[in-house]
């Protein structure tokens, strides 16, 4: 469909759509839109196309994508003025001021940040960006903390290549607040490294009930920023963060959210990691990994001692009646053991090898259990190479077998995640923390 706008006008595509610029020169998010130029927008994704002179644009709208034109910019002033602020910290510092925003789900703060990132980057600045919003991470794959340095103008900061990341393995930091706040505070000083004017820190939209204010004031209170930009819906809603933390940080601002912003729902923000899972996933294939030549990060396995070929063994497939025992691994507070099949009776075969096992904690599965985890890759340092599938693991020759496009012979490590993923990036559940 060809469109035609009107000289100071904003044209909003909300996706799924894809638009080319015909003729004329707009902007997108402060980026330069040039004719020639085509944006594919995915669902749940928006552009918001501004330009003081007439434009001509092919659009392609699909069934749940919307355009729509509004006189003048969608742009607040306001963001303006927080580009100003943050160079002026800059300034009197004489360093990258760390500038961390917070605001509810839907409130435009990635968009804000794009924003700044571009209007920075034109003139001739870099700009450190820290993705930490786990479930809908645009920097690194999904379930990661990641941090890229822009040199250039974007239109998403899906288009930005992730330099450093931290897994953390799940979508939610519900039950994993300090691995949640330890990986920022990795990725930040690694940040704080790099030669950039400002380091801007997105954060999950999780801001309410006990659990989100918690979250929020110790990641304020962790990182002590430099500027707090509050985003708030209704005014007062983040009040609570001032008060708090007002005599710490010397900087907040707050800001009303934009009226016009995309709403997701819990379907559209799932079949947002799909489409990023499957991005990080590219070229992916089944690779063999020496179980002795690697650590495992966030489970019990391979932290004890395999003791599968011994009477403690033998005890145990005796005491509980467990046939089929593939491998069992025995920690000083941990026993891990691995069937063939599953187990009938589990309840009752556990509490007797708490009795023979003096009361460690007992873990029985079978093979299968170990198939579709989705696993972070790492290097001695644990910075994140890539994730990948678990596809199984092969007690006999004490082999890993991953889907995944990093080379067996980097990874140093594998982090579990605490959700199951198939090897087309479709979500299959969570499992708990911490269960092999």
């Amino acid at each position: 469909m060809l469109v035609e706008t009107k000289p100071n006008t904003t044209l909003y595509v909300e996706g799924p759509a894809s638009v080319e610029l015909l003729e004329g020169h707009g902007t997108i998010f402060g980026a330069d839109f040039e004719k020639g130029q085509r944006i594919i927008v995915p669902e749940g994704k928006a552009i918001a196309i501004y330009s003081e002179n007439a434009l001509k644009i092919d659009a392609k709208i699909g069934d749940k994508g919307l355009l729509q034109e509004f006189e003048g910019t969608t742009i607040p002033p306001y963001w303006d003025n927080l580009v100003e602020a943050i160079k002026a910290k800059q300034k009197e510092l004489n360093r990258a001021p760390v500038v961390l925003f917070i605001g509810d789900v839907d409130t435009g703060k990635t968009t804000l940040i794009t924003y700044i990132l571009n209007k920075l980057v034109k003139q001739g600045l870099k700009v450190g960006i820290i993705d930490a919003d786990i479930g809908q991470s645009d920097v690194g794959p999904p379930t990661t903390i990641g941090y890229s340095t822009a040199t250039h103008t974007v239109f998403s900061l899906t288009n930005l290549k992730p330099e450093r990341c931290f897994f953390v393995g799940t979508t939610s930091p519900v039950g994993l607040f300090h691995r949640h706040i330890t990986g920022l505070l990795k990725v930040l000083e690694y940040a704080k490294m790099q030669d950039t004017c400002a380091i801007l820190i997105d954060t999950t939209g999780w801001v309410h009930t006990s659990f989100g204010r918690e979250l929020k004031t110790i990641k304020t209170l962790t990182i002590n920023p430099d500027i707090l930009v509050l985003i708030e819906k209704n005014s007062h809603e983040l009040d609570f963060l001032e008060k708090v933390l007002g005599s710490i940080v010397k900087k907040i601002i707050k800001i009303k959210a934009p009226q016009r912003v995309t709403r997701r729902s819990r379907e559209v923000r799932r079949d947002f990691r799909t489409r990023h899972y499957r991005r990080y996933l590219v070229n992916a294939e089944i690779k063999d990994i020496d179980m002795n030549s690697i650590f495992f990060g966030y489970a019990y396995l391979g932290n004890g001692e395999d003791v599968t070929n011994t009477e403690i063994a033998q005890i145990v497939a005796e005491e509980a009646k467990i046939s089929g025992i593939s491998y069992m691994e025995l920690g000083p507070d941990f026993a891990l053991i691995v069937t063939k099949k599953s187990i009938v009776g589990l309840d009752q075969k556990i509490r007797r090898l708490q009795e023979v096992l003096e009361n460690r904690e007992i873990k029985i599965f079978p093979e299968s259990a170990f198939h579709n985890i989705l696993v972070g890759l790492v290097d001695d340092d644990w910075n994140l190479l890539g994730i990948g599938i678990l596809h199984k693991i092969d007690f006999t020759n004490k082999k890993v077998k991953i889907f995944t496009h990093i080379p067996q012979e980097v990874i140093k490590g594998i982090l579990f995640g605490s959700i199951k993923v198939n090897q087309d990036g479709e979500e299959l559940g969570k499992i708990r923390h911490w269960t092999f």
